[in-house]
């Protein structure tokens, strides 16, 4: 039996500038071409079935196609990459990554507009190439799913959203509530909503009567999502990260020690051993006052 995947994080360098991005800061060179082949060597022997290419933002490499390739021959069953896709709004570049051997992609699509997208992603036209892109990948085969960022700019549109990811053939939809580091951090109070205030526009999004599949939410307990408890996403299938500088064996492990927190109530609750409760960075700002047990 395989592990699970495995995210290799090839640098920080991106092409947009998020207003709420994790690594903003972080100053660590990308890592050349010979490195990363070397991590999949490694991750390869070991048994891993999926790596997912992750950065910053791994398409604006010039070895991408490369690496890709590169993958594919040490024989992954499955070759990902988590991308804001604005790269693959070429469709001669979307098809010689699915020549080359991407199986699956992970696109980032945090607005359902134009004026949102482009005003959290800080690049103007952004959202108009990560829409054709979504669609280049799709047309030559790769698995596409989508991955939204819920912020205090786009909470109010996630039923919108929902509606227009819906119109492409993605195999996931996930909607991740902020992690409060990095650019995140730094721009707190501007970017990081609160539990309470966003409930509303995530249970309207998610009502079961809507009809959607497909679909989950992340990093949002259980006590939030009350008649919508079955799209609550608890547990990451990445089993590694590698990075340049660093590396985390077991990444599920580490959210539930280290990076989240509960509140002593959660004891309580009966999705308690499925909840992983909120980020620690966020509890320091907001507190747990919010958190109800089921």
């Amino acid at each position: 039996m395989f592990p699970n995947k495995v995210d290799v994080l090839c640098g920080y360098t991106c092409n947009n500038n998020c207003l709420f991005c994790f690594i903003k800061g972080r100053k660590t060179a990308d890592g050349t071409t010979s490195q990363i082949k070397k991590i999949l060597n490694n991750l390869r022997a070991e048994g891993f079935s999926e790596v997912i290419f992750n950065g910053g933002e791994s398409t604006i490499r010039r070895d991408f196609i490369e690496l890709v390739g590169y993958a594919s021959e040490l024989g992954f069953p499955k070759v990902n990459v988590s991308s804001n896709g604005r790269m693959f709004c070429y469709k001669d570049f979307a098809r010689k990554a699915a020549e080359a051997g991407l199986t699956n992609a992970i696109i980032s699509m945090h607005g359902s507009n134009a004026k949102t997208h482009d005003m959290l992603t800080r690049v103007p036209g952004s959202f108009k190439q990560t829409m054709k892109g979504m669609d280049n990948l799709i047309g030559v085969g790769v698995k596409t799913m989508s991955n939204t960022t819920i912020a205090k700019q786009n909470h109010t549109e996630l039923p919108r959203l929902v509606k227009l990811l819906s119109n492409f053939d993605l195999v996931w939809r996930e909607f991740i509530f902020v992690h409060p580091g990095g650019a995140a951090l730094q721009n707190f109070e501007s970017v990081v909503p609160t539990l309470t205030e966003i409930a509303p526009s995530l249970r309207k999004a998610f009502d079961p009567k809507r009809g959607f599949t497909n679909l989950g939410v992340e990093s949002v307990p259980y006590c939030f999502m009350k008649g919508c408890e079955k799209f609550v996403v608890t547990q990451k299938m990445e089993a590694r990260l590698v990075g340049m500088d660093f590396q985390i064996a077991d990444v599920n492990k580490s959210r539930r020690e280290e990076a989240k927190i509960k509140s002593p109530g959660c004891s309580r609750c009966k999705y308690n051993d499925k909840c992983e409760g909120v980020w620690r960075a966020y509890a320091e700002r907001y507190g747990l006052g919010e958190l109800r047990p089921c």
